[in-house]
């Protein structure tokens, strides 16, 4: 039989499927003003954009997930874990920066592509570490932790859109 998973361990793991789930809903908020600060100027032309940044970002998640999964498989998972983690740190950092379009463009979709090597791993981790009795309330606990960060997300990213924005020096939304 194998060892279960610490608690501590799987705090950890609870927080990064947690994280990249609030790195996506705090951008929310953010988007519709880095697009104009990045010179698109109509009300439609920004919506328009701010739609296909969410949407960049979800297609990289769902196409690059199945082979962050894989990868897992045959590495070590903290290594895939650390990768997305930083990834994703580093593309939501570049959001704060004064992008252009195409840039805005390129920071979603290696955000996606990032984000999308954590829960597979995550999962992954717990089904190999864990005792089988706890997998289902483990899952459950991810599905949660998930869900949290979804909508502490867009929260966090109303209050810090000010902020963020006024780095470029355009001011708040």
């Amino acid at each position: 039989m194998r060892s279960d998973l610490s608690a501590g361990a799987f705090a950890a793991l609870l927080a990064a499927a947690m994280a990249v789930s609030m790195a996506y809903g705090v951008t929310l908020p953010v988007l519709p003003g880095l697009v104009e600060r990045a010179g698109v100027g109509s009300a439609a032309d920004v919506e328009g954009h701010t739609g296909w940044l969410t949407g960049t970002y979800t297609l990289a998640l769902f196409l690059f997930a199945p082979a962050w999964g894989a990868l897992a498989d045959r590495i070590d998972r903290r290594w895939v874990l650390v990768a997305g983690l930083t990834g994703s740190s580093a593309a939501l950092w570049a959001l704060t920066g004064s992008l252009g379009l195409r840039g805005l463009y390129a920071a979603r979709a290696v955000a996606g592509l990032t984000s999308a090597a954590v829960l597979p791993a995550v999962f992954a981790y717990v089904v190999t570490a864990s005792a089988p009795s706890r997998l289902q309330r483990r899952f459950a606990w991810i599905a949660s932790a998930t869900a949290l960060g979804f909508l502490l997300g867009p929260a966090l990213g109303d209050g810090l859109a000010a902020p963020i924005l006024a780095v470029g020096g355009h001011g708040a939304i």
